[in-house]
């Protein structure tokens, strides 16, 4: 499984389903053509695709951004509360 810019994110795999789908609602930074980083509330889904391997709890998740030194600047600076809502079908 191949995890994708802003749609994978990492969770301890002790408490919470690999490859599961959720929504997640949260501040992200982003750079503007100016260069200047601002800050947008993000709610989209994303799949739990990633092993997370320094998350140890349950109220923590790894958002990948992407790679680069622009990502990383903003990576850098993004921590944010937020919400996560993992999708199950009720049997």
């Amino acid at each position: 499984m191949q995890i994708v810019a802003e749609r994978s994110i990492a969770t301890d795999k002790y408490l919470m389903l690999p490859a599961a789908l959720a929504l997640i609602c949260a501040d992200f930074h982003f750079i503007e053509t100016n260069g200047k980083i601002e800050r947008r509330i993000v709610s989209r889904y994303v799949l739990d695709q990633d092993t997370g391997g320094a998350i140890k709890a349950a109220s923590r998740v790894d958002y990948f951004l992407a790679t680069g030194k622009q990502v990383g600047d903003r990576a850098g600076v993004t921590v944010s509360n937020g919400q996560l809502y993992y999708l199950f079908l009720k049997p």
